[in-house]
């Protein structure tokens, strides 16, 4: 099921802005389950979007794709983020002589939380659980850079901070360590006791 002009995120109102552009030849596909909030623009000029199974962006988000942008299964791109696979124009670089390619594709990894008011550009790839900071900027492959999962990326541009890290998405969970910390005020850490994953069972009434 898709769902678009879902106000999940409640950091304002709708001006009614939400755009689609499907050029010719251009694809929008859907694995699964998606959910898009309000006031979105999604622009496909010849390229193709695709969205994996359980996918949300948040509210005011931006993409813009000519190429190719996929959005890994379970990642949670929040409100005001945009993505753009493209630089539009062409730089001419003097004293080499060259000029390189405007376009590029986008690939971010299965369970990856983007965090809001993030800028991801062209050629920009990461792996599975990484979790990016807000206000970051991703303009490389952070998956080769970097050949690891669960990390944390922050900055302008992005870089690792953090290394054995990754977002709750279970909202089961998430209401248990909610109730753990309420009731010990003074504890600052939760012990899971055992390596912890995802349930999709767990997710899926996001969904509905």
């Amino acid at each position: 099921m898709i769902k678009l002009g879902r106000n999940t995120d409640v950091f304002g109102g709708s001006n009614g802005a939400a755009i689609i552009l499907l050029s010719q030849k251009s694809q929008i596909i859907f694995d699964g389950f998606c959910s898009i909030g309000i006031d979105y623009a999604l622009r496909v000029t010849g390229g193709k979007l695709h969205f994996g199974n359980y996918s949300r962006l948040g509210s005011y988000v931006l993409v813009s794709c000519s190429t190719y942008v996929r959005i890994g299964a379970n990642t949670d791109v929040t409100f005001g983020c945009q993505i753009l696979d493209s630089n539009f124009h062409y730089i001419h670089y003097i004293e080499k002589g060259l000029t390189k390619r405007h376009s590029e594709q986008i690939i971010i990894g299965d369970s990856n939380w983007i965090g809001n008011h993030s800028s991801i550009m062209k050629g920009s790839k990461t792996a599975a659980n990484t979790i990016v900071s807000l206000n970051s900027l991703l303009n490389k492959d952070y998956s080769k850079l970097y050949n690891q999962e669960n990390i944390l990326l922050a900055g302008s541009p992005a870089q690792k901070v953090m290394d054995n890290c990754k977002r709750i998405f279970s909202y089961k969970k998430e209401a248990e360590v909610n109730i753990f910390f309420k009731k010990n005020p003074k504890i600052h850490t939760y012990d899971v006791k055992s390596e912890y994953r995802d349930k999709i069972n767990d997710m899926i009434s996001f969904f509905e």
